[in-house]
């Protein structure tokens, strides 16, 4: 597995001897503690990663790249939280953006299910659209793809996509038909653009979250207005 991400330095000071560390737990229970064995590397002209080491040192208003290639900690199924904590040696406790220098990141170990885009697993997703305007009578012949490596022989039973219309200025984090458990959250928006229907609930943010276990189903009435509810198993 693949572990790390990108820190960028938002302050005027270059930072040095930056590290990051990492803790990782399954369902509350310690898995990986304190560490912090990653490679530094360097980002190029446009900002992407380079295969380039680098020395710890993090100039203002640029990014790094933090790498650590590992065996899989644990195998077993269920849900995994992992902290990401960065530090370096000019970093002054109680400055003003202190608190962002930690991140977590959720995935979770199934035993048929293969994914890469967090849907239902992330408690942040970042969700962004890419595809044609319009589904009906496509003709501006637009084609997308997602690679997946599969590392051992197996058998594929189906695939599963989510398709959700660009009328929507925020995107749907579950797609109707979808198995949900109590809590999941399905839509986040800004303002009341979907509508909460039966077993959902309502954020103060007006995210849209399941009460129970079951089936999303979305319905648009006559008025136009968009419900969505889930019809218990």
């Amino acid at each position: 597995m693949q572990f790390g991400g990108e820190v960028f330095n938002f302050g005027i000071n270059n930072q040095s001897e930056a590290t990051l560390s990492m803790n990782m737990s399954l369902d509350g229970n310690t898995v990986v503690s304190g560490e912090s064995g990653f490679t530094m590397y360097s980002a190029d002209a446009d900002g992407f990663y380079n295969v380039e080491e680098t020395d710890g040192v993090i100039d203002s208003d640029e990014s790094v790249y933090f790498q650590l290639d590992a065996a899989p900690p644990s195998t077993e199924l269920g849900m995994y939280t992992v902290d990401f904590s960065v530090e370096s040696l000019n970093e002054m406790d109680g400055s003003e953006n202190f608190g962002n220098n930690i991140q977590s990141r959720e995935f979770e170990i199934t035993e048929d299910l293969y994914s890469i885009d967090g849907i239902g697993v992330y408690s942040n997703p970042v969700i962004t659209r890419l595809g044609t305007g319009s589904f009906t009578d496509g003709t501006d012949g637009f084609m997308i793809m997602t690679y997946y490596e599969i590392e051992e022989t197996t058998d594929v039973a189906g695939l599963e996509i989510l398709l959700d219309s660009d009328a929507y200025t925020e995107p749907l984090t579950v797609a109707g038909g979808e198995i949900v458990i109590s809590g999941n959250i399905i839509v986040r928006q800004r303002g009341t653009k979907i509508f909460p229907g039966e077993n959902v609930g309502m954020g103060k943010d007006h995210s849209i979250f399941s009460v129970v276990k079951g089936k999303v189903v979305f319905k648009k009435t006559k008025s136009d207005r968009t419900f969505v509810s889930v019809k218990p198993n």
